[in-house]
């Protein structure tokens, strides 16, 4: 995945796979909805591919595109399945519900557009309730969620503006809650006073 537009062009040839573009809207603050105008150069000794965000005007000429998300989890053996739209919200809000098992314990990551390379997963142990994503970064990573056997859990993924904010809720516990952080914007990190080389926000 790439997210510049000033590197080399490789191909047509079969070494693609996998490989692409990636606009960050979030990182250049382009508003939901922006049309983007890309533009693909094929000159004598190189190629080349850009982007740049366009008036609002020529959103009309654009092709418009709606965003689904699915589950990857350990009740749905490993199985994408799709969250539903919430009633109401305009697009902005997906969910689903389900039972943690005689464990207690139950993992999943969210898929954009069912694309592995789109995962929405926890940051990690050092950052709790911080989430990343959607990117290419997620294999191996996943939300835990415990509680009761056979507790019912409530699953809810909020987006909006590339802003993504997560919450799992129970009759029975306080609600859990992930949210990422805006892309590209620079944050002060202070070191771990106990823990020497970690740095926390």
């Amino acid at each position: 995945v790439c997210d510049r537009s000033d590197v080399w062009v490789e191909g047509p040839n079969e070494g693609g796979e996998g490989a692409r573009w990636l606009v960050d809207g979030l990182r250049e603050e382009y508003p939901s909805g922006s049309a983007i105008k890309v533009l693909f150069w094929w000159g004598p000794v190189r190629k080349k591919v850009e982007w740049e965000r366009v008036g609002f005007s020529l959103a009309p000429k654009s092709l418009p595109y709606r965003h689904s998300y699915a589950l990857i989890a350990s009740w749905t053996s490993g199985l994408a399945t799709a969250l539903r739209e919430a009633d109401g919200e305009g697009g902005k809000a997906w969910e689903t519900n389900f039972r943690l098992g005689p464990s207690g314990r139950e993992t999943f990551s969210i898929l954009r557009d069912f694309d592995q390379l789109q995962a929405i997963y926890p940051a990690g142990p050092l950052d709790p309730t911080r989430l990343c994503g959607p990117d290419h970064l997620g294999d191996g990573k996943h939300f835990v969620v415990t509680g009761r056997s056979d507790e019912r859990k409530h699953i809810r993924l909020e987006v909006v503006d590339g802003l993504v904010e997560l919450t799992v809720s129970s009759d029975f516990s306080r609600p859990e809650i992930w949210r990422s952080c805006p892309s590209g914007k620079a944050e002060l990190m202070v070191m771990d006073e106990d823990h020497p080389g970690v740095f926390r926000p």
